[in-house]
């Protein structure tokens, strides 16, 4: 039974986002590291690595905290 990592569509989504990750670091696009990383976590969580799904998702909110820094927004209750 091929499981849905195995699948080329989850393979190339997994590539994709992991050149987009690559070439956000290069340039300095924190906010758009942010969203390879959420990319990168939901992909995981829908192939079952739940750790890995965990641990994208944790990194990913350091890029978003710094954009809300750096751009003024305001910290709602409900982004804790």
């Amino acid at each position: 039974c091929d499981t849905a990592m195995d699948s080329p569509s989850a393979a190339e989504a997994r590539a994709y986002l992991e050149q987009s990750l690559r070439v956000c670091r290069e340039t300095g696009n924190r906010r758009d590291e942010g969203w390879a990383f959420l990319g990168l976590g939901d992909l995981s969580w829908a192939v079952g690595d739940y750790d890995q799904a965990r641990t994208y998702h944790e990194t990913q909110k350091k890029p978003v905290y710094y954009v809300k820094e750096v751009y003024g927004f305001q910290k709602q209750d409900s982004d804790e």
